[in-house]
């Protein structure tokens, strides 16, 4: 219901967005699905894999301004960030019990599955690889059908072996990092490759070692007159791509099309930085992200995001611009910023992104397009919340009272924005209003943006009232429950949240429908401490064997906690350092 319905004028970009990815993904399965069902559940990502790789596809040629092709790069990344626990699963994952048949339905089998057949495809050429999808089709038309029938349909229609490497991403756990560095002597001019698997901080290291994976490698060199784009199929754990000229910068994943992580050497990495106004957008994210993730690996500093901040902040294209309002405003999220560098953080924050908040408002301003609209409300976050600003602030909370009596005061893009930071600095008689509103309104999406916007006060007693209403009979636990994780925004709600849950987790437990529950170890986890680790895996040890697929989702609850915390004790000085060094 809250997909395909909302009411006229009340319809954000962000919906219409969802609505179009949706429908395209399960119209998808009239093919992957319907006409060709999987024979097994072990291969549920010729369903599902396939269907988030066509999405795109259409979207692509439906709204060719939505950037798809960026959106996808940030959608691969966050596929690799599950895909960096040790724990995580394989794409195709052999099912033996419905905990397996409930942890398939995840990141890895679909997005990473959509990343790997992306992959494959630019590497046997997006016409031969559309050849061997309706070979597959009209071989296993109106029958049932397993990986290896896929890829030896592409394999045929290639004129080589695609299944063999394919499967090293499909049956293989884990993310590729592939360590880079250019080389240029009397031997000519290459880039030198050196696969492992990648191993966050935190993590302990798989106890056997991952065999090479078979990747398809393209790196783009540029040497001040030219760009060439050089490839190779890269099974090995050492190799090297040939060059044509010594370059001035390498792009070790051309197009960021590559599932994997580079980590390039150090004087290869700040040339390649030298030349980011080169890059593509989908491109600039892909690094960005790749930095980021040798941050949580131990391999560089946070300072080495941090300092890619400025330059992406003023980037023109939004989603780039989004991804600085991601870093920077993760950086309290995720208790990164110490009390004492709080005045220091909200002058940065203000410094970046003060003048485009002030600029853009609430409003949509005149002959705005769809993408600065939908770009509008995480700016407005920020500055409002993360930056200090008193002023618009003190507009959200205005706005918020009059949406309260008409809901046409507040433009689609921005309401959630709005309620929420007005919540954060709410006193009770912006809390009484808005539960209320939330008793008595019949509109399902407008009661959901209400209890969401009740978990994110922040006074310590309206917080506690709102988590009081999860056990409250005035409200569908299946929506109020929403208020745990409405709460994971700040270490200190998110500590509270958690007391609530273990206190109060059997009356919770029996208010809401079967397995629901298996997911509540995620609320522990976000409190990003290592020493509680011990605590909560105590707790939820016994009770998420209730629930099918609990054990597994606590454990990787646990690894992600773990993580979390290893970075952020890592993290924490080189943030305040930087924080000093930017006033």
């Amino acid at each position: 219901q809250s997909l395909i319905l909302a009411k006229p004028g009340q319809e954000s970009t962000g919906f219409r967005r969802a609505f179009a990815s949706v429908k395209a993904h399960e119209l998808s399965h009239q093919w992957f699905g319907d006409l060709v069902t999987t024979e097994t559940w072990d291969d549920l990502w010729l369903n599902e894999a396939f269907a988030t790789w066509m999405t795109p596809k259409i979207i692509e040629k439906f709204r060719p301004e939505w950037d798809i092709p960026t959106q996808r790069a940030a959608s691969a990344n966050g596929a690799m960030r599950a895909d960096s626990l040790v724990t995580a699963r394989a794409i195709r994952q052999p099912i033996t019990s419905n905990d397996d048949i409930k942890n398939a339905f995840d990141g890895i089998t679909y997005q990473k599955g959509a990343a790997t057949i992306a992959m494959f495809e630019r590497w046997v050429g997006p016409d031969v690889f559309q050849r061997g999808v309706r070979r597959y089709m009209r071989e296993h038309a109106h029958r049932t059908a397993k990986a290896a029938d896929f890829l030896g349909a592409v394999s045929a229609e290639a004129g080589k072996d695609v299944a063999t490497p394919f499967q090293t991403f499909l049956t293989r756990p884990g993310v590729p990092v592939l360590a880079t560095e250019v080389r240029c002597d009397a031997k000519g001019a290459r880039l030198s490759l050196r696969q492992s698997r990648y191993v966050p901080l935190g993590a302990d290291a798989p106890k056997t070692a991952t065999d090479p994976w078979q990747i398809p490698v393209c790196a783009r060199a540029n040497d001040g007159k030219k760009e060439s784009a050089s490839c190779t199929l890269f099974g090995g754990r050492e190799g090297e791509i040939a060059l044509p000229t010594c370059p001035r910068w390498v792009l070790p994943n051309d197009g960021g099309s590559g599932y994997f992580r580079t980590a390039p050497a150090p004087k290869d990495l700040k040339a390649l930085l030298g030349g980011f106004s080169k890059l593509t957008p989908a491109e600039k994210i892909v690094t960005t992200n790749d930095v980021g993730a040798a941050v949580r690996a131990g391999a560089l500093e946070m300072s080495a995001v941090l300092e890619l901040v400025p330059t992406l902040a003023r980037d023109e294209n939004v989603h780039v611009r989004d991804l600085a309002v991601q870093i920077v405003g993760g950086l309290r999220d995720g208790g990164l910023v110490a009390r004492a560098e709080l005045p220091a953080y909200t002058a940065w924050v203000r410094k970046l992104f003060g003048e485009l908040a002030k600029k853009n408002g609430t409003k949509a301003l005149a002959g705005e397009g769809e993408e600065a609209k939908w770009a509008r409300a995480s700016v407005l976050d920020l500055v409002a919340d993360q930056g200090g600003d008193t002023a618009l602030r003190a507009e959200c909370t205005n706005l918020a009272k009059a949406w309260l009596a008409d809901r046409g005061a507040v433009e689609p893009e921005v309401l959630g924005v709005v309620l929420g930071v007005a919540a954060a600095y709410g006193d009770a008689a912006l809390f009484d209003a808005y539960l209320a509103e939330a008793k008595r309104a019949s509109d399902r999406v407008d009661r959901e943006r209400l209890i969401w916007a009740l978990g994110s006060f922040r006074e310590p007693t309206l917080h506690a009232r709102a988590l009081g209403l999860v056990l409250s009979k005035d409200l569908d636990a299946r929506e109020s429950v929403r208020i745990l994780f409405a709460s994971l925004r700040l270490p200190e709600t998110t500590a509270r949240a958690y007391t609530f849950l273990t206190e109060s987790f059997d009356a919770i437990v029996a208010r809401l429908p079967r397995d629901y529950g298996a997911g509540f170890p995620q609320v522990g986890a976000a409190l990003c401490d290592t020493e509680k680790a011990n605590l909560i895996e105590g707790f939820f040890a016994e009770r998420s064997k209730r629930f099918v697929g609990g054990p597994r989702q606590l454990t990787q609850s646990l690894e992600g906690m773990r993580q979390c915390g290893a970075t952020k004790a890592r993290a924490l000085p080189h943030v305040a350092t930087f924080l000093r060094a930017a006033r």
